[in-house]
């Protein structure tokens, strides 16, 4: 009796290369003596930093390359990116390998998921992505392991969508244990904690674990689905926030007056300082209500912020239009520089997609993006980033500002152009040739 008692207390969960068993609390010191070997599958920009904070703290850190068909991962808000914070300076270290061979997915402790989607062009989830992913790990994972699924994701998806291929040769909570912790965001200011939540409690007791290691405080919610809701949470803040803005900015466009000046003068709350851009409608909310139906519930303020933030191309467009007309030229064949697409490439790859069918001729330039990802369903959306020369800024028709970039110099910029049109207030500090600016 004895015997089974300590055969029960010790939650033996398979046998390591060794032919030693290893139990929870075998893998719990793994991960706090910070020996466990860690591997990221689909990592995204974010995912990236948070394996550079495990890097640094002397995790062992491997990251899985996979060939998706057409798929686009989430991307870190806009305005995170630095010199500093470039890949190349610690992606090739001896601790850090870029492998594509899943195999090696049993020689790890954790392995985290960035979870990939693709939104289709009538603004669905498609899941081919999500699947594909989990049906790969599945034939890599072994017993014994911390599974967790980062990113954004559509409530349910790990358990109704992952958890089904992960669990095909292994059962979840008794052969491995699996969590949800979501790049977190509260919609305006920079991340706080980290949100975690568990399959079961050891789940959830590993996992928090984990991310002690590199966060303080780590939250804890009670299911796998209560994270998937915090994952949102940043995105849903930013599109109904946003939507306000955006209706009084057209309402001002309307009126003829300055919504600048007008914010300047009330100082209203914060967040009707975000100023309307394609950046506004964020995949996150669209993901989040998207993925509440499989629940009969409909998101109808974020469906309606949603759509009212769509609307934010057309008046970009018309923009755009209406500037070249007062310059005594149309959109067909006018040559149209599209300025800083990286955070925003989803809308971006949409407006830049709706000027070619009207006939303007685009290309772009972004520090972070050297060449457009291939989509199965825009395949007439092939180049690469165009650099900036005098020369070339004086042969575009219009420079259309879509995302701030910290390397540009936007004095150079208005100088050599013709006309640029600024979505995002970047040339606000800008003295000279202001007359070549329409700001929107």
């Amino acid at each position: 009796m004895a015997a089974l008692l300590i055969v029960k207390k010790m939650y033996f969960l398979k046998s390591d290369f060794n032919g030693e068993l290893m139990s929870l609390d075998h893998l719990r010191h793994l991960i706090a003596s910070r020996t466990a070997k860690i591997g990221l599958v689909t990592p995204d920009y974010t995912c990236l930093l948070l394996a550079r904070a495990f890097q640094a703290i002397g995790f062992r850190v491997i990251t899985f390359e996979i060939d998706l068909e057409g798929a686009m991962f989430p991307r870190s808000r806009g305005g995170q990116h630095s010199p500093e914070q470039s890949q190349s300076s610690w992606l090739n270290t001896a601790d850090f390998e870029v492998v594509t061979d899943l195999q090696r997915l049993s020689d790890l402790d954790v392995i985290l998921i960035a979870i990939p989607y693709r939104l289709t062009a009538s603004r669905m989830v498609d899941l081919m992505a999500i699947t594909q992913v989990a049906t790969k790990v599945s034939l890599g994972i072994r017993s014994g392991q911390l599974v967790v699924l980062t990113g954004c994701s559509p409530p349910g998806t790990t358990r109704a969508i992952v958890l089904p291929h992960l669990g095909i040769r292994l059962k979840p909570g008794a052969d491995f244990s699996l969590a949800n912790s979501p790049n977190f965001e509260n919609g305006l200011n920079p991340p706080t904690h980290r949100v975690v939540g568990g399959f079961d409690a050891d789940s959830l007791e590993l996992a928090s674990l984990l991310f002690e290691q590199i966060h303080t405080p780590v939250k804890r919610v009670s299911s796998l689905e209560a994270a998937e809701v915090c994952s949102a949470v940043g995105g849903v803040t930013r599109v109904v926030n946003a939507a306000i803005a955006n209706e009084l900015r057209m309402i001002c466009d309307r009126m003829d007056v300055d919504v600048r000046e007008i914010l300047d003068a009330c100082k209203p709350p914060e967040f009707l300082r975000l100023m309307p851009s394609i950046e506004d409608c964020d995949p996150a909310a669209i993901v989040f209500a998207w993925g509440v139906r499989r629940y009969g519930i409909s998101a109808r303020l974020v469906e309606l912020a949603n759509e009212l933030n769509s609307g934010i191309l057309a008046f970009i467009l018309e923009k755009v239009t209406n500037s070249l007309n007062d310059a005594g030229k149309s959109l067909r064949n006018s040559k149209i520089l599209v300025l800083g697409i990286e955070k925003t490439l989803d809308r971006a790859i949409e407006l830049m997609g709706t000027l070619m069918k009207k006939g303007a001729v685009v290309t772009y330039n972004d520090s972070y993006l050297a060449e457009l990802p291939k989509l199965p369903d825009r395949a007439d959306l092939s180049m690469s980033s165009t650099p900036l020369s005098s020369e070339f800024l004086q042969l575009q028709d219009c420079v259309l500002i879509t995302a701030k970039q910290p390397t540009c110099d936007y004095s150079f910029i208005v100088a050599n152009s013709q006309l640029v049109v600024d979505t995002q207030d970047a040339t606000r500090e800008v003295t000279n040739n202001r007359e070549k600016i329409v700001r929107i």
